[in-house]
This record gives C-alpha cells, structure tokens and sequence, in this order.
C-alpha cells in the first residue's frame, strides 16, 4: 500500500493519493506499535512510516495547505533522527527544504542543505549515498540561484551531474529523483530562477525532457520554460508551455503557484485577455 501510494504521487493523482493516506498512517502507526523495538520489522515499519509522512506533506504543499505540511514534516524529521539513519536524516532534511523555497528563506534552506551533505557518509561506492548526494546539490542550486549567487548554482548543478555521471542511485528513496533527467530539468530551471528567460531556453533546446513515467518532473519543466518564455519575450510560447504542461499533468498544473503567476503575466504583458488565455485562466481558476 505503500508502494502504489507512491505511485499515486508518480502519476501526480493527488486527490486519490489524500484519500488514500489517512487510513495507511492509521494501520503504520499500529504495526509500529505491535512490532519489537530494534528488530528488523521495526526498521522496515518505521521506514514505511517515515515514507508516508514525507508523501503526506507532500500532499498538504500541493493543496496549498500549509498545516497539514507542515505538521507532517515535524513528524518525519522527529521520526528520522529517531531511527539514527544518516540517510533519512539527509532525505528528511532535503524534504524540509521545500518549506524554505516556499517561504523565501533562501539563506536558512542553504544552511540546511549544506548540513545535511556534510553530515552523509562518504558516497564512493555507495549508489543510494550518491544518489541523496545529488539529490541534495540539486536543491542546493535552486537555493542559490533564488539568491543570486550563479556561480554556487552552477557547481551545485556540476556536483549533481558528477553523482549521476558516476552511477547513483537514480531514486535512493520513494519520492526522490537523481536522474539524468532530474539534473536535465535543474539545468534549465537554474536561469530561470535568476530572471534569465534567454539562457533557459536556450538550454532547454539541447536537451530532451520527455517520460512518460515522470510526469512531475516533464510538467515542472513546461511549467519553467514557461516562465522562461515570458521573461524572453514570447508570450505565445509560454502559454504553448503551460498547455503542454497541463496534457501531462493537469491536477499539477491546475495548482502550481508558478502557472498562476505567469498566466497573469502573460495578461499584463499584452494589456488584454485573448480567448485562448481566458479559457486557460478559467481551467485553472485564476481570475484576470
């Protein structure tokens, strides 16, 4: 139940996934409780729980529902440092990380990120190390590139494609991606961050983001290319983006902050509403 929770948040089927959770953390919570402390059965179930929790903050950041997130990742960052677990602890720590974005906390989220790479153990030779070490330098380039630091962006970038290049684990943990793909999208993502449409999309034609498995991440990346077109200029194309981004992933486009923000871009840019741009604001219920 676990697993096709997870498959649930692959697929980007949130509403399925809310329905789904409270009654697997209710029968989690009573495995935990039944097993013998320190046994093989409770590392496995406080592992799955430990999963479960950071699916359901997940869930809360998508609905827009910071309480429920927020409650969730006391609860799995508590759960990771319980279980001793240098590997959960960084995941817990990079899953966090995410309330840092939100709020604009660019600084503080580095800090912790960069704790949290300090503290793994060595990644030679270990693929699921290497892979949440990737994991971690990707985040680590979103956050300084929001501080306008490009050249740390850069070599955080340079850091996730040496793991990868390497042969890391390309999902250490559920809900984690340290893919070629991933770096691919971070790569292009990175200008964006920094006001630089041009450079974003340039970048973006080099490469190719397409999988059909992953539809979190090719949405993500409509999502920022079009933001990227609307800094370059092209008001046609972003909105061309975020139509592609809605055929992979509607329930995440419908609700992704970034799409609000530059559709009414779009609108102001022109200084009026065409029909297509309209009906894409209707869809997704943003008034212009």
């Amino acid at each position: 139940r676990v697993a096709s929770s997870e498959e649930l948040r692959r697929a980007q089927r949130f509403s399925d996934l809310a329905l789904a959770l409270p009654e697997l953390l209710h029968q989690l919570h009573a495995r935990v409780a039944e097993t013998t402390p320190g046994t093989a059965a409770d590392e496995s179930s406080r592992a799955m729980l430990h999963d479960t929790y950071r699916l359901v903050a997940n869930v809360g950041g998508h609905f827009r529902r910071a309480d429920i997130a927020a409650a969730a990742s006391e609860r799995h960052v508590q759960l990771a440092a319980a279980m001793g677990d240098p590997l959960r602890i960084a995941l817990s720590d990079w899953h966090r990380s995410t309330l840092f974005l939100r709020h604009g906390l660019y600084s503080a989220g580095a800090r912790l990120l960069e704790r949290a790479l300090a503290q793994l153990p060595a990644a030679a030779g270990d693929p699921q190390a290497g892979g949440m070490a990737a994991q971690l330098h990707l985040r680590s380039a979103v956050m300084a590139a929001r501080s306008g630091d490009a050249d740390r962006a850069e070599d955080h970038l340079r850091e996730a494609s040496e793991r990868v290049t390497a042969g890391c684990s390309a999902t250490p943990f559920p809900n984690t991606d340290a893919s070629r793909l991933n770096v691919d999208v971070h790569w292009c993502a990175v200008p964006v961050e920094m006001d630089d449409g041009t450079e974003s999309v340039r970048r973006a034609a080099t490469v190719e983001i397409a999988d059909r498995t992953r539809p979190e991440r090719v949405a993500h990346h409509h999502i920022d290319q079009a933001r990227a077109w609307l800094l370059h200029g092209d008001r046609e194309r972003s909105l061309d983006e975020l139509h592609q981004a809605c055929r992979v992933s509607p329930q995440q486009t419908r609700m992704h902050p970034s799409v609000h923000e530059t559709v009414r871009g779009i609108a102001d840019a022109d200084r009026r509403t065409t029909g297509t741009l309209a009906g894409f604001a209707r869809w997704a219920g943003i008034h212009l």
